[in-house]
């Protein structure tokens, strides 16, 4: 990506678009490696007008890619079938109008049917988003289902990384959060977001972490220069298992789980198991943490991330 550069003059243009605007139920698949996007609209549109309502985009590999200036999105997935099946590795979106952007047809009444735009079972890995207006805008009608993000760097989004809904059994794993904006970080309604062995520094732009329902195992949580971030917006339904906050309060917690936490001025919640439920607490294993918390449910311990 740093040798193939592709200038886009006008930046009212998209960059790649589909290639199969009459037929219906199409699926595509599409290659592209070891090269750098710039200055259009969109990197990737794919849309009925050029890939057809109908298109399905399956078992594409993106690799050593570089999304950079895009003044809508990098990737815009837009009224068309799905995106379903596919790998995306090394890819980076910066200072773009949204990294990954998600539109269902306004014309969308429901059921398997052209528009619906779904992403399922897209995994992104050691993709960097930086200096975005936000990293993923996802609003899904017909569910997302089984989208992974794993050791990601998500640094500087000045709206927030994720604005999710109806996103079902999506994944965050061994990422970092730094910096970045937004009312919360990360957002979703609808669904469960699981979050792995994350690292989240609020620095100057945090506000909260997390506004919706998550899951939380194994990942930290310090305030880095900002001071004045807590790890959540609004009650929510939340479970945090092993995890530790150094110095960024929880916030408000209406219902949950917690087990195995260390959080920071919260020694209510930093015990062995409690539930919240209405905003009382029910303590359900007694005693204080065991060992010092660290992620078990999916890597054993955190992994040294190289960008």
């Amino acid at each position: 990506m740093g040798s193939t550069l592709i200038i886009a003059t006008d930046p009212t243009i998209d960059m790649i678009v589909g290639d199969d605007h009459v037929a219906v139920d199409t699926i595509t698949s599409m290659a592209l490696g070891d090269l750098t996007l710039q200055g259009g609209l969109n990197g990737i549109h794919h849309a009925p007008s050029g890939s057809g309502a109908g298109a399905q985009y399956n078992l594409m590999f993106l690799s050593h890619v570089s999304f950079r200036n895009m003044s809508n999105a990098g990737i815009f997935i837009d009224s068309i079938v799905a995106w379903d099946n596919n790998l995306i590795d090394h890819v980076n979106f910066v200072n773009c109008g949204t990294g990954i952007k998600q539109r269902v047809s306004p014309t969308y009444a429901g059921g398997e049917a052209p528009g619906q735009s779904y992403l399922d079972k897209n995994v992104f890995y050691h993709c960097q988003f930086i200096s975005n207006g936000v990293a993923l805008d996802l609003p899904a009608e017909r569910a997302n289902n089984l989208n992974v993000w794993v050791e990601n760097l998500f640094d500087n989004n000045q709206n927030g990384v994720s604005q999710m809904t109806n996103n079902l059994s999506a994944v965050i794993a061994n990422s970092d959060f730094i910096n970045n904006g937004g009312a919360a970080v990360l957002t979703n309604d609808g669904s469960n977001l699981s979050i792995v062995s994350c690292r989240f520094t609020a620095g100057l732009q945090g506000n909260a972490m997390f506004s919706g329902t998550f899951s939380v195992e194994g990942s930290s949580f310090q305030e880095g220069a900002g001071g004045r971030a807590s790890m959540v917006l609004n009650g929510g339904i939340l479970s945090f298992f092993n995890s530790y906050s150094v110095n960024m309060p929880t916030g408000p917690i209406l219902n949950g789980y917690f087990f195995n936490n260390q959080l920071y001025e919260n020694p209510a919640l930093s015990v062995q198991g409690v539930s919240v439920q209405n905003g009382k607490k029910v303590v359900i294993l007694p005693g204080g943490t065991t060992g010092n918390p660290a992620p078990t449910l999916l890597l054993g311990a955190p992994l040294q991330i190289r960008y």
